[in-house]
Order: C-alpha cells, then structure tokens, then sequence
C-alpha cells in the first residue's frame, strides 16, 4: 500500500507576478517529480485578492477567492506526494523557490 508525504509548506514566498507560468511550474511537477496534488493560495504582485491554486496530477486549475484584507499577504503552497519519490530541492527549484526558507 503507497502512502502519502505532506511536503512542508513553503510560506512567505516571493509575490508571484506570472500566473501561468507557476500553473506551469506545477504541472511540470507532477509530471517530473511525482506531485500528486497541490493546494494553497499566493499573494500576487498588484493584485488585492489571494491566488487559490488547486491542483491534481497535472490539472492545475486557479482564481482569485477573496481579497486579503487585514491578513497579512503570506503564500502558503503544499504539496502531496508517494513517500520515497519526493525530492525537495528539485521541487524548490521548479517552482523557482531554491533560496527561500520552509
């Protein structure tokens, strides 16, 4: 029986300014380094509403929930994956995240 690792969270990440390109950068990672899923939101730059990314395998699907308002504009992404498959540091740098902290 597989079971599941809950990849540590990665908060306080740089303000995304490509939406695309991180729904790419997900994809490709669960296509290259066996991402199951992946959920949280993202604080994008100009923008007053919190990014919602979900995704399953590679669908990758994200909107604009709700404005930030009092809450402090912190990303927060988690990632799902087979325990034994996960490599973080190539995680980190797919989604371009090699010098932030966990």
């Amino acid at each position: 029986m597989s079971t599941t690792t809950l990849l540590p969270s990665w908060s306080n990440c740089p303000k995304i300014t490509d939406i695309d390109a991180l729904a790419g950068a997900v994809g490709r990672l669960a296509r290259e380094q066996n991402v199951l899923r992946a959920k949280g939101y993202l604080a994008v730059a100009g923008k007053p509403m919190r990014l919602l990314l979900q995704a399953v395998g590679e669908r990758v699907r994200h909107q604009f929930d709700r404005p930030w308002g009092a809450s402090p504009r912190r990303s927060k992404l988690v990632l799902i994956g087979e325990q034994g498959d996960i490599d973080e540091a190539a995680i980190r740098a797919g989604l371009g995240l090699s010098g932030s902290s966990v």
